[in-house]
């Protein structure tokens, strides 16, 4: 991972560092080009920069890949380069719109020197192909859109209908871009600013007039002028409000903290600054479930591409998550790598959006919200699921915009269309972490959340909270106030099958999924309402509501699709009726406060009564019976002898 842009070094080192050969050279999106090299003085701090395009000012720009000559950029494992002092690197490329040309590094990403570059340069065979389709919601239910990525466009185009083969609706389409001057820091607006093409946008309408619940929708679409036309797809329209798919329960699949990742032997090359090579397990695991037609959406809260301000990733995650987002509605909220740099509307001045400030994840994944990038928060109904998310990174404290927003949202609910309340934000209100004492801090983070938006959940009776942020997978307790309302007990089902069981629990259960990509991260403080994490385990959660007093949430193991553990819960939709008092966390196994308590409670009762009898006893026997058969004996006193 390459994190900071120095400006290269521009070093005459002869045939020292040759390029050898690029192939293919006229390549298709999603193509592989091996570059092949030699030195005659070979170094593990060796590597090749993908540049894009290719007469691009390499002093002032970072590469759209790069790999390390060894094999490994953290120096872990190596290849044969330092003694053979050759070697290939294999770079997946998608389409970015112009062509690539390859250069020759020593010294680290950290300290670069340039020693040479390709003479040859990969082009794409048509820059203009129409790729990287995404659907979303607005925040109109009768409206999605399409939007897609090119680099020209006068005409675009959608063409749509409900048979494959046969499309019936048309509609034209808008475009725009994404301009440097909307960006509000560097790298975004210096060396990590790279051109993401025309965003063209066409809106599928009358989805709720229409009645399309639970049909699929089969889609081209491209520019008439320039005569392009993209290949089908299939799109699945979720169930609406208060209905189910035909066969099963409505299904969501939730992931936080993706990024990008790359399959295969081109694994070795990655994107400028944040890799997440498990990502494209998640990616492919969540696509295989919709072919199956198993999922009806997909909400990803937070940390999305890990551009971090260098734009190029985006075109990388675009293309990655498009066997997901070209398939079913692909929902975002906003991370502290979307949205948080100094002087912009965040809550938090660190840097970790490098100058995207909201405006490219807005921009290229729009929220169904009034203004994705002024007021990145919403709420959507699919099936018997009430969704709600909030931007974490945005001012949420009790009367901001956000606050009265999202109490406004959880007043309007109608449980009896959708009885279940599913709430999300990237930072967690609860987490098994004790990362204190700064202000982006988790410690500071949950405190926060509970402070201003934690009662309003209650009061509204939100049965699920899901986030992200930290890189593991977490299980909690139903908590309220810092404090476990009830932990899960076990039970199995008719297969036999190991189910954590939340009955009727009256305080929302908790849960952090923060390793669709990234990690991981490492539990470190053992919370009284803390039940499990994976620290080691990529993945995600599939949640279904199977009627409206049960839902099911498996958390699923990206490698292999395997679950990891299967979740239920009840609820009886009457009032939630739970009292408790704030207490400070302290370290604990993951055993019931309520079962502990009673035992303590039994106990300390049980000892009082036996030390009360004994006291008691002790009196009568003393008082009653000791003392007077003293008396009677002292009627004839007995004299000692003393021997002196």
């Amino acid at each position: 991972m390459a994190t900071f842009f120095q400006k290269p070094r521009i070093l005459n080192n002869g045939n020292s560092y040759v390029i050898k050969s690029v192939s293919p050279l006229l390549i298709s999106n999603d193509e592989v080009v091996t570059v092949t090299f030699e030195s005659s003085n070979p170094s593990p701090n060796d590597w090749i920069g993908a540049y894009s395009p290719p007469n691009v000012d390499i002093t002032t720009t970072v590469p759209i890949k790069y790999g390390c000559c060894t094999g490994s950029c953290d120096n872990t494992t190596f290849n044969s380069y330092l003694t053979s002092k050759a070697g290939s690197l294999y770079f997946n490329l998608t389409n970015v719109r112009s062509g690539v040309k390859f250069y020759y590094f020593t010294g680290s990403t950290e300290s670069p020197n340039l020693v040479n570059s390709s003479s040859s340069i990969v082009y794409f065979k048509n820059i203009n192909e129409p790729l990287k389709n995404r659907i979303v919601a607005t925040v109109d239910p009768n409206i999605y859109q399409l939007l897609w990525s090119s680099a020209n466009a006068t005409t675009p185009f959608l063409q749509w209908g409900l048979t494959s083969g046969h499309y019936p609706y048309h509609v034209n389409g808008t475009m725009s871009k994404i301009s440097r001057s909307e960006l509000c820091g560097a790298p975004a607006n210096e060396s990590g600013w790279f051109d993401l093409g025309l965003i063209n946008k066409a809106n599928i309408t009358g989805i709720i007039n229409n009645n399309l619940s639970n049909k699929n929708i089969y889609y081209r679409f491209g520019d008439f002028l320039l005569n392009i036309t993209s290949k089908e797809f299939r799109f699945h329209v979720p169930p609406a409000a208060g209905q189910q798919p035909a066969n099963r329960s409505t299904t969501v699949a939730l992931l936080a903290d993706l990024g990008v990742g790359t399959y295969g032997k081109a694994s070795d090359t990655i994107v400028w600054d944040d890799a997440c090579q498990p990502a494209i397990n998640t990616t492919l695991s969540i696509a295989h479930f919709i072919q199956k037609n198993e999922l009806d959406a997909i909400i990803h809260t937070g940390d999305i591409s890990y551009a971090n301000g260098y734009l190029a990733t985006w075109d990388f995650f675009l293309d990655m998550i498009t066997p997901m987002s070209s398939s079913v509605l692909y929902f975002t909220t906003m991370g502290n790598h979307e949205s948080d740099y100094p002087g912009s509307p965040s809550i938090y001045s660190s840097t970790s959006s490098g100058g995207e400030c909201t405006v490219v994840s807005a921009s290229l994944l729009p929220l169904p919200s009034k203004n994705s990038i002024k007021q990145p928060w919403w709420s959507y109904e699919i099936g018997l699921i009430h969704f709600v998310a909030v931007s974490t990174e945005h001012n949420y404290t009790i009367g901001s915009e956000q606050y009265k927003w999202l109490e406004n949202d959880l007043l309007s609910i109608n449980r009896s269309i959708t009885p279940w309340v599913l709430f999300t934000g990237h930072r967690p209100m609860y987490v098994d972490s004790d990362t204190c004492c700064y202000s982006s801090s988790d410690v500071t983070g949950m405190t926060l959340l509970r402070n201003n938006l934690e009662p309003l959940l209650y009061k509204y009776q939100v049965n699920l909270g899901f986030t992200g942020h930290f890189h593991n997978l977490q299980r909690q307790a139903a908590i309220y106030r810092n404090k476990t309302v009830q932990h899960s007990s076990i039970q199995y089902d008719s297969n036999g099958n190991k189910l954590h069981y939340y009955h009727n629990p009256n305080a929302t259960v908790w849960m952090v999924i923060g390793s669709a990509g990234n990690g991981p991260d490492y539990s470190n403080h053992n919370y009284s309402w803390s039940e499990r994490s994976w620290n080691d385990v990529f993945g995600y959660a599939v949640v279904s509501a199977v009627n409206a007093t049960t839902l099911h949430w498996n958390l699923m193991e990206s490698s292999t699709n395997r679950i990891i553990e299967q979740v239920v819960i009840t609820q009886d939709l009457k009032p939630w009726t739970t009292t408790v008092t704030p207490t400070t966390p302290t370290s604990s196994t993951s055993s019931s406060d309520s079962n502990l308590g009673l035992i303590l409670g039994l106990t300390f009762g049980l000892v009082f009564s036996l030390v009360f009898i004994i006291f008691i006893g002790r009196w009568y026997y003393l008082n009653l019976i000791k003392q007077p058969a003293l008396a009677s004996k002292a009627e004839t006193p007995k004299t000692q002898e003393i021997e002196l």
